[in-house]
């Protein structure tokens, strides 16, 4: 019944059952997993998880269930005492590791959750979902080789997992490796909205691709999609852009890129700007995004695409030679500076950049 989507159905015949057996605890747990995966109510969940564990002492699943619920709601420290009761009768085991790691990760405490996930890997070197998240952590500690070689690895096993998808293509953006980022979507995503962060990723892949036109269309899809603040705000402003309310709108993309410490809004407003080839003001969005990222060749690549919306090539080069002194494998940036090589008409300079 569940698999047909007949939750409540699912949930009648478990009444049933717990009528006659109240101290199931398969039936407690699945309970558990049809309010938090079906009905999307993660309290009932984590009631139902609750009992199962209550109901038999050592029930690793019904545990589990407790702290992955405690997780989601980013109930830390809850979640950190669940564990500890865990690792009591279930301590090394691959769900346990897989907590462990989770929990590190949220907590930013990332080379405790690298160690877990090493841990997990040799236990489960093959598991589709120990490689995304190990893939995931190295990403977080900008270890770009190990995070490409787990990440793929885990699309390669089990295309369906978002999260390796999209931190794959983060990863390729992140080293420069482009057409690889954009090669790394789903076939289907001109056409499905089944993972808004997913569409806000590729909007990334085709701005620096060159594609404004494209790229925004990713970028209003993702923020339709995506119901939370500030994303839901950029949505808003996005859509008055089509509505040809566009001052407006790029005053909002302003407002919610410098009070938010993520990047889509920036991105948003940088390419917008692109779009209008108002260089000055997407100069300026871009400083901005460089204060959030750093040590990230990023903003530098996208300055140099700015600077040429004016013709600037001299001062383009010298953004693409910044983001190669922060990383010299960042293939983006050589491409650029390739291409101007040959435009100068220096084609043995471009060709020995690209063989170097």
């Amino acid at each position: 019944k569940a698999a047909q989507r007949d939750f409540d159905g699912a949930l009648g015949v478990l009444a049933a059952l717990l009528a006659k057996s109240p101290t199931n605890e398969d039936a407690l747990k699945l309970r558990g997993d049809i309010f938090l995966y079906g009905k999307n109510e993660p309290d009932q969940a984590l009631a139902a998880y609750r009992e199962s564990a209550a109901a038999r002492p050592k029930f690793q699943e019904g545990q589990g269930g407790v702290v992955r619920v405690l997780l989601s709601q980013g109930k830390l420290d809850e979640a950190a005492k669940e564990i500890e009761t865990l690792k009591t009768f279930a301590g090394g085991y691959p769900q346990t590791l897989t907590l462990q790691a989770q929990l590190a990760l949220q907590k930013n405490e990332l080379p405790a959750a690298r160690e877990h996930a090493q841990q997990l890997l040799k236990l489960t070197p093959s598991n589709p979902t120990a490689l995304e998240l190990a893939g995931s952590i190295e990403f977080q500690l900008n270890s770009m080789v190990q995070a490409e070689a787990l990440l793929s690895r885990a699309v390669q096993a089990a295309p369906q997992l978002r999260v390796a998808r999209r931190v794959l293509v983060l990863t390729y953006l992140r080293t420069g490796q482009v057409d690889r980022a954009i090669a790394a979507l789903p076939a289907d995503i001109a056409t499905s909205d089944a993972d808004p962060a997913l569409l806000s990723v590729a909007g990334q892949a085709h701005m620096i691709k060159g594609d404004v036109e494209l790229a925004q269309q990713f970028f209003t899809r993702a923020a339709k999609l995506d119901p939370t603040d500030p994303t839901k705000r950029t949505t808003l402003a996005l859509s008055q852009m089509t509505t040809g309310n566009a001052e407006s709108a790029l005053g909002e993309l302003q407002d919610i890129a410098s009070s938010d410490a993520g990047v889509v809004a920036d991105m948003a407003l940088i390419n917008a700007h692109m779009r209008r080839r108002d260089v000055d003001k997407a100069l300026v969005a871009i400083d901005a995004l460089e204060k959030k990222r750093a040590n990230d060749p990023l903003p530098h690549q996208l300055r140099g695409r700015a600077l040429l919306l004016r013709n600037d090539r001299a001062a383009a080069r010298g953004s693409f030679e910044q983001a190669l002194k922060i990383d010299p494998a960042y293939f983006a940036a050589t491409a650029a500076l390739a291409a101007l090589d040959i435009v100068d008409r220096k084609p043995q300079e471009a060709q020995q950049r690209l063989e170097a």
